[in-house]
This record gives structure tokens, sequence and C-alpha cells, in this order.
């Protein structure tokens, strides 16, 4: 009768692990804080528009990517936190914002700069894997210049000649994939897209008769991809416990299947 008790109890503990009712190591668990570094290329469709709303200029340009991103587990499957980042894209300040810059000073590059609060949902998590989908939403802005260089640019700053900057807001929405190949240290992959649309505050003009060629909207339709490391801190409660209770439990087992055999063989 004491056999067929601990047979019982070996089977059931196989069952209640196999089944995930035990507490296992995760890659993303409730409590744990994951930050991550990333880079990569982006495109976007930039388009502009006069004070009044008239369309000035679209164009799909390309750039860089390069934000911080930390994420907090307020369950196993949900996360918060947010992102801070910006890309750059090389702009011609003549057909988006009719600077009037003479040749050669007519490129700019425009930095975009953003900082939103995300949510995630975490589908698919494994003790190394962690996929998440994500959204965002937060403050945008835009800000470019063009310069004129000449010799003494070398020796002092270059003479501005026109600059833009536009404040706004912008979504976004991906998916994330991080793989941790230690406790802490791991690689993420990002596929993303946002939207975000900024307005320059309307300047004045310094001639009357001339169009003034400020106040402009600026809409920055696109996505990228990301690549780069992530860091998780915090421990993940339960799973030392839960690790000590299984060898302790196994290691009695262990001991009692010892004393008594599980088959017991009578010669008459």
């Amino acid at each position: 009768m004491k056999n067929l008790t601990i047979l019982t109890g070996q089977i059931a503990l196989l069952l209640i692990t196999s089944c995930g009712f035990a507490q296992e190591p995760r890659a993303f668990y409730k409590g744990c804080l994951a930050t991550s570094i990333t880079g990569g290329p982006s495109t976007a469709i930039f388009s502009t528009r006069t004070d009044d709303g008239k369309k000035v200029h679209t164009e799909r340009v390309n750039g860089v990517i390069d934000p911080l991103i930390m994420e907090y587990g307020i369950t196993d499957k949900i996360g918060a936190g947010f992102s801070w980042g910006g890309e750059n894209y090389n702009l011609n300040a003549n057909k988006f914002y009719k600077a009037d810059m003479p040749t050669g000073n007519e490129y700019m590059t425009a930095s975009t700069k953003y900082f939103t609060l995300d949510g995630s949902y975490h589908p698919f998590v494994t003790k190394r894997i962690d996929v998440s989908l994500f959204g965002a939403a937060g403050y945008f802005k835009v800000q470019g210049s063009c310069y004129q260089f000449t010799e003494s640019s070398y020796c002092s700053p270059p003479k501005e000649l026109f600059n833009y900057t536009g404040k706004g807001a912008v979504v976004r929405a991906g998916v994330r994939s991080r793989v941790y190949f230690s406790k802490r240290f791991g690689v993420m992959a990002m596929a993303y897209g946002f939207n975000g649309l900024v307005k320059e505050k309307r300047k004045a003009n310094s001639v009357s008769d001339e169009i003034n060629n400020s106040g402009y909207f600026t809409s920055v339709l696109g996505g990228g991809l990301e690549f780069g490391l992530c860091f998780r801190i915090f421990k993940q409660k339960g799973v030392i416990q839960e690790a000590k209770k299984v060898k302790v439990r196994k290691e009695k087992e262990e001991k009692d299947s010892d004393k008594v055999p599980l088959i017991r063989v009578i010669w008459d």
C-alpha cells in the first residue's frame, strides 16, 4: 500500500509539472524590468502642409533610429513602460518648407524625437524567448536646419540660414522578440510602424509682402526594424522556492522508495 502511495505521488508530480502548474523560469514575468538599446533602418512618408492646410510636398525618405525601451511586468502577460528615441532623415528644405535656400544649402537633417508610454501583451513566453505585441502614444518633435558652410566655417560655427521646429503627438505599434542567452542578458529584434503629426509655431514675417513660410504641419508615416541588446533585472518570485520544494519532495520519495521496494517477490 505504501509503495502504491509513493508511485501515485510521483505520477501526480510529473503531471503537475508537465501541465505548467508549478512555477517555472520565464523570459517575461510579473515584476521583471526589461530594458533594451536598439537601432536599425527606417523608412517614412514625409508630408508637409501650410498653416492653412494646403499640401506642399510628399516624399518617401529613409533614415535610422536608436531608441531606449523600458518595460515592467504588471502580470505574466501584460507589461507597461516607455520608449524614448528618435530618427534622422535628410530632406530638401526648398521642397518641403519652401525655404528658398541657395543651391548647395537646401538640404537639412530632420531629426525626430519621441517619448511614448507603452503597453504590451506577451502571448508567447518560454524560459529563454519572449514575444510581445505593443502599442504606444506620446510626444513627438521634428527639428531641422539649413546652414551655410564657408572656408571660415572650419574656425567658427556655420551660419544658420533656415530652421524648422514642430511639436505634436505620435502613435506606435509593433512586435518585439527577446531571446536571453543568460539570466540577465539577451538580444532583441523589433518591427514597428508609427504615425506622427507636428505643427510649427508661426513666426513673424520680416517682410510684409513676402510669403510667410512658417507655421507648417509635418506628418510622418513610417516603420522600420530594430536590433540590439536587452537586459533584465528583478528575480522571478517563487521559482527558487518551488525548486527547493521539488528537490526536497524528490529526495524524500527516493529515500522512501529505497526502504521499501516497489516490487516484492515472495518464494513459498
